[in-house]
């Protein structure tokens, strides 16, 4: 999970470089108090940011934002039929 709120940070233009750092660090430090508790193997911290890696590269893919898109479409028609979604106004 902490891997995935860096990626969140990791690719925007606009985030500052030091916010990208901190989670960084703090991603890696998750990592090593996982690793040090036994709470988990070293395995488990590869296969966690290949899954992170792989979840976010298929969140970003332009099908996905638009199954999205549509399902938060048709909750704001249900919440008030008046009101008129971003694409079916422009």
């Amino acid at each position: 999970m902490n891997w995935m709120c860096y990626l969140g940070v990791r690719d925007a233009p606009n985030a500052p470089r030091g916010a990208k750092t901190g989670l960084l660090i703090f991603a890696f430090a998750v990592f090593l108090s996982t690793l040090t508790m036994k709470q988990h193997f070293i395995v488990d911290v590869f296969a966690g940011v290949a899954v992170a890696e792989l979840c976010y590269r298929i969140a970003g893919t332009q099908a996905v934002r638009r199954v999205y898109a549509d399902a938060a479409d048709q909750i704001v028609s249900l919440a008030d039929p008046a009101m008129k979604t971003s694409r079916e106004s422009g």
